[in-house]
């Protein structure tokens, strides 16, 4: 059998490097533990060239790494749960609590980032509108004010 790594793209490996991205590791890590392991990975050079030669690996890695945010959030209750027996000192869990936070922001901000509203003000004027168009303007709006009297 010849020695080194894989460099043939098949779904089986792109598959369980996503599943693996998916538990809340990053690429690096993943391939570490293979170097040190069973050497069923390419080198990471290899797989960054796949996410241009196949557009779909590169989807399910995109996927994989946004479903990480919530694999980050589970990190958060291990930490909370060490805090509370013990294990950890709370200042040191807050740092790495907030760390993990900070990524589960990133990879998932629908869900866990931060909310942003927007606020508009200022003023519509009226001026520029035709006698007509304010008219229908009015109109628009008393009819608006009846249905939410309803």
């Amino acid at each position: 059998m010849p020695g080194g790594r894989p460099t043939d793209y098949t779904q089986e490996i792109a598959d369980l490097i996503c599943f693996r991205i998916g538990e809340g590791n990053s690429l690096r890590k993943v391939l570490r533990e293979d170097q040190e392991g069973d050497h069923i990975f390419p080198c990471g050079q290899t797989i960054y060239s796949w996410f241009r030669i196949y557009p779909d690996f590169l989807e399910q890695y995109a996927r994989a790494k946004e479903e990480s945010g919530d694999a980050d959030q589970d990190k958060l209750d291990e930490i909370a749960e060490k805090v509370l027996t013990g294990e950890y000192e709370p200042q040191q869990a807050r740092v790495a609590a907030d760390i993990i936070k900070w990524s589960a922001s990133k990879k998932k901000p629908k869900k866990y980032g931060d909310r942003i509203t927007t606020e508009h003000t200022g003023t519509v004027g009226i001026a520029d509108m035709s006698e007509d168009q304010l008219n229908a303007a009015i109109e628009k709006f008393n009819r608006s004010n009846d249905q939410n009297d309803e």
